[in-house]
C-alpha cells in the first residue's frame, strides 16, 4: 500500500512538473515556428528595439506587419523592416523578402530578379530554403 501511494505521489509531480514545463516552454516554441500573433504592446515594443537597430525586432516587426498581427496590415512596412534586419545580415529577413517580391503583394510590385538577390544572399548565409529556392527558379524554362 506504501509503495502504490509513493507512485501516485511520484506520477502526480511528474504531471505537474510536466503541466509546468508546458505553460513555460508554449511561448518560445510559438516563436521559433513563427506562429507567435503579437499584440498590440508587443508591437509597440517592436517598434522602439527595431528603430534603436535590433535585426530580431525589426524581423517580428515586419513579420507583424505582413500578417497585420497586432497592428494593421501593411506589405510596405513588411519590407521597410524585412530590409532593415536583411541589411544586418538576418538570413530569414532576405529570404522573406525575395519570397514577397517574387509572389508580388499589395503595395508592392513583383520583381523575380530582385527576389534572386535576396534568395541568393540568404544562400550565402547558409538558409538552405533559400538554395532550394533558387535552384527551383532557376531551373524553370
Amino acid at each position: 500500500m506504501r509503495k502504490l501511494l509513493s507512485h501516485i505521489v511520484y506520477l502526480s509531480l511528474l504531471c505537474v512538473s510536466i503541466s509546468l514545463a508546458m505553460t513555460i516552454l508554449r511561448p518560445i516554441h510559438a516563436h521559433a515556428e513563427e506562429e507567435h500573433s503579437a499584440s498590440a504592446h508587443e508591437v509597440e515594443t517592436l517598434v522602439h528595439q527595431a528603430r534603436k537597430g535590433n535585426a530580431h525586432a525589426q524581423y517580428r516587426l515586419a513579420k507583424a506587419y505582413e500578417l497585420g498581427s497586432g497592428t494593421r496590415q501593411s506589405y510596405r512596412e513588411a519590407v521597410r523592416w524585412y530590409t532593415a534586419a536583411a541589411l544586418q545580415g538576418l538570413a530569414r529577413a532576405q529570404f522573406n523578402l525575395g519570397r514577397i517580391f517574387e509572389e508580388g503583394r499589395p503595395e508592392v510590385k513583383r520583381d523575380v530578379a530582385y527576389a534572386l538577390s535576396w534568395y541568393e544572399e540568404a544562400a550565402r548565409n547558409g538558409l538552405k530554403s533559400a538554395t532550394d529556392r533558387l535552384h527551383t527558379l532557376t531551373e524553370m524554362p
